[in-house]
């Protein structure tokens, strides 16, 4: 399963459709401008439950990413940690 995904956030950064972030994403969220969102698996649970939420609203599957925040970042190419990724419709 993590190589899918894995493959699916980097298409998602080089497409330019990855939304970095709890907040961005909640706001695209909210548009129903998402298709699927990502979480590192030391993100508070508390915010994710969240996250959870308004994405059961929006029908949009909720996936915890099995590495932490700065293994996201890294794969995202990012120098900082990544939490939460948000993946734009096409």
């Amino acid at each position: 399963m993590a190589a899918g995904v894995e493959q699916m956030i980097l298409e998602a950064v080089k497409s330019g459709r990855a939304i970095l972030g709890a907040e961005r994403t909640l706001k695209e969220l909210k548009k129903g401008n998402v298709e699927k969102v990502v979480v590192a698996i030391n993100y508070p649970e508390e915010e994710k439950e969240r996250i959870k939420y308004y994405a059961e609203l929006a029908g949009v599957e909720l996936v915890v990413y099995e590495e932490d925040n700065k293994e996201l970042g890294a794969l995202c190419q990012k120098p900082f940690p990544v939490s939460v990724l948000g993946i734009k419709k096409k």
